[in-house]
């Protein structure tokens, strides 16, 4: 019986002990914290890994929002009131500084009534005040609470719902991955020339923290995403054009868990961190899928591919259709997606833009896609001696032309411009100095009238539009 007791002592003396040293102490939050975008400064504590916040900070920077509420008391039930969709009354004092030293905080008795209804709130005293959990606040009146570890910061978007922290990634269909591996950011963290790996089929899981907008000149905009996975590693991923999807699609699933497929495309020098060509991507909470831009070349590589079956039962190989732009990227891709050169393997991608204006003289634009860390090796780096360089360039000049040589066979009465391409923003995050680096372009047409003073010529070089490295 003693032996009973004892054990029962210890029990509840370690419960207390667990709750007093989980309640005892409050650390100013030190993240960044934005409100729609904007940062704001929050007297805000860090307990126990959660945020605690003051309700009548949240609800003054909230106000005039679509999640806005009004902050009171009810002296009927001697609790803390709130009521949704009202705009706050501003008390004075909101949003004043706490200090930055530690503090001593103890569980808050406040009851709290939403809308009425006693709503439970993990909350803690400070100096006086109460501070409530900010997930538990965005969780009563449906704003979106996310945690970007790029920035170290705290995401509260009233735009969008909330999801909880822990959000089931059940919903994910079984055998999603199969066919893709996990995405190793120290494996994959440096041009595919390097590491041999372009192609490779891998899968992230994380959240898209933005998207940006590339523009494809009169063609539209390429859409790009940025996610971060679990180990808090970022990466860069081109997820469609806008002119099949808009951006708003992606836009709208910004923060939320998400697995994503794709193939590894080499590493950004522009944004420092690794490529990956999106296929499919599924929000872990709901499980619906959304396909991307290398999921829509991927069937156009089906459709390319088809052969027929003869009535012996030998296959027999259709030829190639090139009389859209989808099927000739299936077969740029097919075909002349590598090419090894003295400095190694160059991998591409290809775009096929149709032209559509009387101003412009030609029917294609085909962009050969490269990675400009190859590029820029081949000019600046010291790692390879001038006659590799000058070996290197002529590899990938006469595989332009084989590229040129095959098209012009196979596609009739077409006028195209084609290139070694790359384009970027100098300043990304205002989308403005576009910067355009093309080689090795040619044209099969004179240049310089419309599109119906033009005729279809032979090939030709068009160094006008190249820079200057060969």
């Amino acid at each position: 019986m003693k032996r009973k007791t004892i054990i029962s002592i210890i029990f509840i003396l370690s419960l207390m002990c667990t709750q007093a040293f989980a309640s005892d102490m409050a650390t100013p939050t030190s993240s960044s914290v934005f409100v729609n975008g904007y940062a704001v400064t929050f007297d805000a504590y860090l307990i126990d890994d959660n945020n605690y916040f003051k309700l009548r900070d949240i609800a003054y920077v909230l106000s005039y929002t679509e999640k806005q509420f009004e902050v009171g008391y009810d002296e009927t039930s001697n609790a803390i009131s709130l009521t949704s969709g009202q705009s706050y009354t501003s008390v004075g004092g909101e949003l004043a500084s706490g200090g930055t030293e530690e503090k001593s905080c103890s569980e808050t008795s406040s009851k709290i009534l939403k809308d009425g209804v006693e709503t439970q709130f993990s909350g803690y005293l400070i100096d006086g005040n109460n501070y409530f959990k900010l997930r538990d606040i965005g969780a009563a009146f449906d704003f979106s609470v996310e945690w970007d570890s790029s920035q170290n910061a705290i995401l509260i978007d009233t735009s969008r719902g909330y999801i909880s922290e822990n959000a089931s990634a059940n919903n994910v269909p079984s055998g999603f991955t199969n066919g893709y591996e996990p995405a190793e950011f120290s494996k994959y963290n440096s041009p595919a020339s390097t590491n041999g790996l372009g192609g490779t089929n891998i899968y992230i899981d994380g959240v898209i923290y933005r998207t940006s907008l590339a523009s494809a000149g009169e063609y539209g905009n390429i859409i790009f995403g940025y996610i971060t996975d679990h180990s808090g590693h970022d990466w860069v991923a081109i997820l469609h054009h806008d002119l099949v999807v808009s951006q708003n699609e992606f836009d709208s699933i910004i923060g939320k868990p998400i697995v994503l497929l794709g193939s590894y495309g080499g590493f950004s020098e522009t944004e420092k961190m690794p490529v990956i060509y999106m296929s499919e991507l599924c929000l872990k909470e709901t499980g619906e899928i959304k396909y991307g831009i290398q999921k829509i070349l991927d069937l156009t590589d089906d459709e390319t591919n088809n052969t027929n079956e003869a009535e012996d039962g030998n296959t027999v190989n259709e030829e190639y259709d090139l009389s859209t732009p989808s099927k000739i990227t299936s077969y740029l891709s097919e075909h002349y997606d590598s090419v090894d050169t003295e400095m190694g393997t160059w991998n591409f991608t290809f775009s096929v833009l149709e032209n559509d204006m009387e101003m412009f003289p030609k029917d294609y634009t085909i962009w050969v896609e490269y990675d400009l860390g190859q590029m820029n090796d081949l000019q600046y780096s010291n790692k390879y001696s001038e006659s590799q360089k000058a070996e290197t360039k002529q590899q990938l000049k006469d595989f332009m032309k084989t590229i040129a040589d095959d098209l012009l066979s196979k596609i009739d009465n077409k006028k195209i411009e084609c290139s070694y391409h790359y384009s970027y923003y100098k300043y990304e995050y205002i989308q403005e100095g576009l910067q355009v680096l093309e080689y090795c372009t040619w044209i099969n047409y004179e240049p310089g009238g419309s599109y119906s003073d033009t005729p279809v010529s032979t090939f030709r070089w068009y160094p006008d539009y190249d820079e200057e490295i060969w």
